[in-house]
């Protein structure tokens, strides 16, 4: 615990994976995982919070899955908490003797609520506006190329 910056307990209710689709992929891909807390012993004080690993355990990512509870063992990395399989984290079902030896957890102050989902939806705008700029810049070099050849 005292190597961790957040320990706490929670419910994963969202996995986002920006690279998901991408046809280049990464074990090492970073992978967004909203856990909704129910518990917390340090760092947390947000009914909701993001934490971050790699894409699979062979780059030492946890593989949380959806609807699961675990308690966490998060360390704070360029302001992002994330957690690895090096961590203690580990299924909230498996957990009984960690949880009484931490102890009564302290209930969320700050009520909060985070949707990757518009994250994501802004790059995939992002993204549109580049392509959209790209063909015109195309489109106009065709259009030079062709008057250029009719001369």
């Amino acid at each position: 615990m005292t190597q961790s910056s957040a320990v706490f307990s929670g419910k994963v209710i969202e996995i986002a994976d920006k690279n998901q689709n991408s046809s280049i992929q990464s074990s090492a891909d970073p992978i967004a995982v909203v856990f909704e807390v129910e518990e917390s012993w340090k760092g947390i004080n947000q009914t909701q919070v993001v934490v971050y690993t790699e894409r699979s355990s062979e780059s030492c990512g946890f593989e949380f899955s959806l609807h699961n509870e675990y308690l966490v063992y998060a360390h704070e990395n360029a302001g992002n908490l994330n957690a690895s399989i090096c961590s203690r984290t580990t299924l909230l079902s498996a957990a009984d003797q960690e949880k009484q030896d931490l102890g009564k957890g302290e209930g969320s102050t700050e009520q909060i609520s985070i949707d990757l989902t518009t994250e994501n939806s802004t790059n995939t705008n992002q993204l549109y506006i580049y392509l959209l700029i790209v063909a015109l810049f195309l489109g106009g070099g065709y259009i030079t190329l062709k008057r250029r050849t009719k001369k």
